[in-house]
């Protein structure tokens, strides 16, 4: 059978090095030797996003735990938050705070658009003391200024909350240089390793907002259960964590370290390779500034489908994504037609590939 390629926004191909991790013996979690382990992982993982002075919060769950866990800690009722919503993980923010009945506002950024900073600036002055966003918004590949957008509300000393898990080794992020105050990330993207783990990292400046107890609660998301009451500091996880996934990061970590900006380099190198290469085909790409880690794609030639393409590649064991429900291009019509390509996971030699697969459908 030949090798599947998934061209997904997660989870991604795994090297066979870290896959091997999984395989092996691994030792109690209490084990002092794994505390030492977690607290390394901490530091170096401080460093590869540019925080000197955080904390790393491990969950065993999704990437969406972790966006529950912001709710749960770092949002409070008198709370006014402000929802950068450019596509269907901008929803799922306003979904929480709708759900936890927060005080909130949506700014809503056409599909594949920039935000608008002005109109940004503009809403702050209403009162907003925190902002929830993502880095790059996943549906349509659309990357977000955060730099700029850190030095407006950093005048407006709010809060910037960014789920950065798609963009998280695609694209350039250091959270003290665009004054980020909390992180999320998991380990199914850019780190390219199995799914089961989300990572949340907060500076000292948004912990101190932890001192006066927020809203609803949740035991196991409870941060105190990690910052305090059970000492993350000496590296023991309050709950179990995710053992195998702990030590492949441990490795994919160390690695990243010998070469902070090779992730990035070659995710775009990839990115830009495969767009060029696209360009006699009938497909446009939908971002005004798309992130290196995506391209969302419509199908100009209205005789094909998304559908289609899709079940053409899955003979060949390739796999794209398909739009979602809230896909919400100008052209309606276009939904149907509409696929993403996930440029982190594979060489240039499957892009190669995957552009003759793709020829040869619009051929038929």
């Amino acid at each position: 059978m030949s090798k599947i390629r998934l061209f997904t926004p997660g989870p991604l191909n795994h090297s066979e090095e870290i896959l091997s991790l999984g395989s092996k013996d691994l030792p109690y979690y209490r084990d002092p030797d794994f505390a030492e382990m977690t607290l390394d992982n901490e530091k170096m993982l401080l460093k590869v996003v540019g925080c000197k002075l955080g904390n790393v919060i491990p969950y065993t769950c999704s990437g969406t735990g972790a966006m529950d866990a912001v709710m749960l800690n770092l949002i409070a009722k008198t709370d006014r938050v402000l929802i950068i919503n450019g596509g269907s993980f901008g929803q799922r923010w306003v979904d929480m705070c709708k759900f936890y009945e927060y005080r909130y506002k949506e700014l809503k950024v056409g599909f594949g658009k920039d935000l608008n900073i002005e109109e940004f600036e503009n809403e702050l002055k209403d009162g907003f003391n925190v902002v929830l966003m993502q880095a790059e918004e996943t549906d349509s590949g659309q990357l977000f200024n955060l730099k700029q957008i850190g030095e407006i509300l950093k005048k407006h000393k709010g809060y910037l909350i960014v789920d950065a898990i798609s963009s998280f080794l695609a694209d350039n992020y250091y959270m003290d240089s665009h004054n980020i105050d909390a992180t999320l990330i998991s380990s199914q993207k850019g780190l390219k390793l199995p799914a089961g783990a989300a990572f949340l990292i907060v500076n000292r400046r948004i912990q101190k907002k932890l001192m006066v107890r927020r809203g609803p609660r949740s035991f196991y998301f409870d941060f105190s259960y990690y910052l305090d009451k059970h000492a993350l500091k000496r590296g023991y996880v309050p709950f179990t964590p995710a053992v195998t996934i702990m030590y492949q990061l441990n490795k994919r970590l160390k690695k990243i370290l010998q070469h902070p900006l090779r992730d990035v380099r070659e995710t775009k190198g990839k990115a830009l390779y495969f767009r060029d290469l696209i360009k006699d085909l009938p497909l446009r790409l939908v971002a005004e500034t798309p992130s290196n880690f995506l391209s969302g794609l419509v199908i100009t030639d209205k005789n094909k489908t998304a559908d289609d393409l899709y079940n053409f590649l899955k003979t060949k064991n390739m796999y794209i994504t398909k739009p979602g429900k809230t896909i919400s291009l100008q052209d309606p019509s276009e939904s149907k037609r509409f696929i993403r390509i996930t440029h982190s996971g594979l060489e240039k030699e499957d892009y190669l590939l995957l552009y003759y697969a793709l020829k040869e459908f619009f051929k038929k």
